[in-house]
């Protein structure tokens, strides 16, 4: 029986879908110490000094809605060779359909999209939506899986008195000699 690790998360801020016009509205999210240094332990990194967003929600129709965001994070994390600090910017743009299914639809209908769509709508099956939840899912895959310090690169240790081995020696020992 594997268990799998779930993440609460670090902060949140809701909006009430059911709210929304089609003229849509914007807000706008800062992090504050104590949500940085939530971001930072949720994420598994050093630090986050800054996190803000811009974002943009819009009712499409009365089950759909856009979602477009900007961000921008200050990090820093460690060094995987020197295992120094390493600081940096991070920033994105993405945008997003939200599509609400409450519960089982009872038709047993399907969502059809057009041909051509790149993206199906992220399903929702609450109309009090956490804004921050996509902002923290991109800050993570933006985030450098192997972070290094300009100019670092790995050597591997010398060891004394080792000679290079040739990978193919073991293969030379097998061949029959005539």
């Amino acid at each position: 029986m594997s268990q799998e690790k779930t993440y609460a998360s670090p902060f949140s801020r809701f909006v009430d879908l059911s709210d929304l016009t089609q003229a849509g509205m914007e807000i706008e999210i800062a992090a504050d110490a104590d949500a940085c240094e939530k971001i930072a332990a949720w994420a598994e990194i050093r630090a986050v000094r800054a996190f803000l967003a811009k974002v943009a929600l819009r009712k499409l129709s009365s089950t759909r809605f856009r979602l477009k965001a900007d961000w921008t994070a200050e990090v820093e994390q460690t060094c995987v060779v020197t295992l120094e600090p390493v600081a940096s910017h991070l920033s994105g743009a993405f945008e997003r359909e939200l599509y609400y299914a409450p519960g089982r639809r009872e038709d047993g209908g399907e969502l059809t999209l057009a041909a051509g769509d790149d993206e199906t709508p992220d399903t929702i099956d609450d109309l009090d939506y956490d804004t921050v939840a996509p902002l923290l899912e991109e800050f993570s895959l933006n985030l450098e899986a192997y972070p290094r310090k300009s100019g670092v690169q790995f050597q591997p240790p010398e060891i004394a008195g080792a000679e290079a081995e040739n990978p193919f020696a073991v293969l030379k020992s097998l061949t029959k000699k005539g």
